[in-house]
């Protein structure tokens, strides 16, 4: 009867384990969009497999701008402002031609507000934004804030 009971809890615990591992699976990548904003050239939100993928919002008709996150990463080396789960940054300080395009990239599962220079940008999370950076001035230096965290990274703007 011991071996019986046994077999018992050991099924019962793998099909725990298969569920906890689902849920996981599925909490891991869900989330809403958040709203454009007019600057806002394309956002992706992730699907809820575990490679990253994004479900991009096409981009306007006659457009270079990435269709998917994968290709947004690409096409932005060495522009992508990364947040993490503190609102820190991996890279603080970019350079960009007027005119050239930012990613804003959220790693953390929790939305985002990150403020570029005057402008409010709603990240879901693990969502991303393209954003173009201009100025009349130039050289700008724009400060890149994140929820709390004041002053996470600068974006330089030069001709």
């Amino acid at each position: 009867m011991n071996q019986k009971y046994l077999w018992y809890v050991v099924g019962i615990v793998v099909i725990v384990l298969v569920i906890v591992g689902i849920r996981r699976q599925g909490a891991s990548g869900p989330s809403a969009s958040g709203s454009p904003s007019p600057s806002s050239v394309a956002s992706g939100s992730p699907t809820a497999k575990p490679v990253i993928k994004r479900t991009p919002t096409p981009a306007p008709a006659g457009s270079s701008m990435p269709q998917s996150y994968s290709d947004a990463v690409k096409a932005h080396e060495g522009r992508r402002l990364q947040f993490d789960a503190r609102c820190q940054v991996s890279i603080t300080k970019i350079v960009v031609k007027n005119g050239q395009t930012v990613m804003l990239d959220n790693r953390s599962g929790d939305p985002r507000t990150v403020v570029v220079g005057s402008t409010q940008y709603q990240l879901a999370g693990y969502g991303w934004r393209i954003v173009t950076m201009s100025s009349k001035t130039l050289p700008a230096t724009v400060v890149v804030d994140c929820g709390a965290a004041q002053n996470v990274a600068q974006i330089v703007i030069e001709k």
